[in-house]
């Protein structure tokens, strides 16, 4: 199993959710929701 994770140096960066192909992640005061075509779980949190 490999498990993807961001670099040390993002300090600011969280994941905050992710399934149903998209991921919720947040960049320093930045929220977004972009395509992740590699999850394939429904997500955590409720729209």
């Amino acid at each position: 199993m490999n498990i993807e994770r961001p670099s040390e140096s993002w300090s600011d960066y969280q994941l905050i959710d992710s399934g149903g192909f998209e991921k919720l992640e947040r960049f320093g005061r930045y929220t977004m929701i972009r395509p992740e075509p590699k999850a394939l779980w429904n997500k955590a949190m409720s729209s």
